[in-house]
């Protein structure tokens, strides 16, 4: 499922550029963790490059700096999949270097929790992107009916196409390990509001998962990796937030923080330091997922990564952007409700059923390629 655009001006700007590469160098990591981000989105932009091979790839930033240098005809290509929120903000010159190009949305989602939907009032840079994609004469592609139904509601037009990085994963999916005998990987949200499923899913992992997907935890990745003193207050300085450095010197806080028992926080502590990784390329993120019969967790591009590699994924929805996602694919769920029940690995067969995805990925896919076919021919 691919469209060539070689000798077309296709322009993704990609601010993930470093990564997805396997010589990515010391300073890249650190500024990473100087200011922490999600590593799944290198997931997200893979599926974009392998499903329009030779499109250009350019950061944001330099998109702004060389505007010259794009001219009008030059299509911009958008990954931005979380700006529809009342909270987002675009870098300075962003949305003024985007108005004289025709641009293109791809998997835009809203931004909310669970009901919230519908009272999202968009900020003024997410407004303005919107307004530049509905005049540009392009199809926006969204990741589910949630945001489908949003943007309905304003007489925006869209196409519900998922993400791109599920598109890549075989079309049939089994379950034949049994769950008492199986390796299973997980990947958490540890930060933001919901505090009680991270630390269920964090307890569940110290029970009975083998590995743990690391995308956003720069604090752990930091004691993962013994980061000298010396190199914590570099990324000080590049942050520009003793805060954050302080957050990197404690070696219990993420660990505290999920656990009120400080004797959990050594075990904790040391199933992360045995089990949790980080990594640079997608290829290498899938094969490590490999080598796992299941993958549980909230974090969608974790789950995806599993998937990619054949291997069953359960989510847990933990927001409507992941539940969007999900339900469009069909792809097997668990709610935080049920979750907090499960008390053996086990318990969790009755939710690993893929005959709705399997029943439907073929026909998603092709949703997907009408969109590309009509923004890309």
């Amino acid at each position: 499922m691919q469209i060539n655009l070689s000798h077309k001006k296709f322009v993704l700007l990609n601010d993930y550029l470093p990564f997805g590469s396997a010589d990515v160098d010391t300073f890249t990591l650190l500024r990473f963790l100087s200011h922490p981000d999600n590593i799944g989105n290198i997931v997200f932009l893979d599926a974009i490059n392998r499903s329009l091979p030779g499109i250009r790839n350019v950061s944001s930033r330099d998109f702004i700096r060389f505007r010259e240098q794009f001219s009008a005809d030059h299509v911009i290509v958008l990954a931005l999949a979380n700006f529809l929120s009342a909270t987002w903000t675009a870098p300075e010159g962003f949305v003024e270097a985007l108005a004289q190009h025709r641009i293109v949305l791809f998997s835009v989602g809203v931004q909310s929790e669970f009901g919230e939907e519908d009272s999202i009032c968009l900020s003024r840079d997410a407004q303005a992107v919107l307004d530049l994609a509905r005049t540009s004469g392009t199809l926006i592609g969204v990741r589910g009916d949630k945001t489908q139904r949003y943007l309905a509601r304003s007489g925006i037009a869209s196409q519900v196409i998922g993400c791109p990085s599920v598109h890549l994963a075989p079309e049939r999916i089994a379950c034949d390990k049994p769950l008492g005998r199986a390796r299973v990987c997980t990947s958490n949200t540890m930060l933001g509001i919901h505090r009680d499923i991270a630390k269920r899913v964090n307890t569940f992992a110290t029970k009975f998962c083998s590995g743990y997907m690391l995308q956003t935890e720069a604090s752990i990745i930091a004691d993962c990796m013994e980061l000298p003193e010396e190199v914590i207050g570099y990324i000080a300085d590049q942050s520009g937030n003793p805060h954050h450095a302080g957050l990197l010197r404690n070696k219990v806080f993420d660990y505290g923080y999920y656990n009120e028992d400080p004797e959990q926080w050594k075990v904790l502590r040391a199933w992360f330091k045995e089990h949790a990784r980080f990594h640079y390329t997608v290829a290498d993120w899938r094969a490590y997922a490999a080598g796992f019969d299941y993958c549980i967790g909230t974090r969608f591009h974790g789950n995806v990564m599993a998937l990619q590699a054949g291997v069953p994924p359960l989510i847990i929805p933990i927001d409507s952007r992941v539940a969007d996602m999900a339900e469009f694919h069909r792809l097997p769920r668990v709610s935080m409700e049920d979750f907090e029940q499960i008390r053996d690995v086990t318990e969790l067969a009755p939710y690993l059923d893929f005959t709705d995805y399997n029943d439907h990925h073929t026909s998603n896919k092709k949703l997907y390629f009408q969109f590309l076919k009509e923004n890309f021919r």
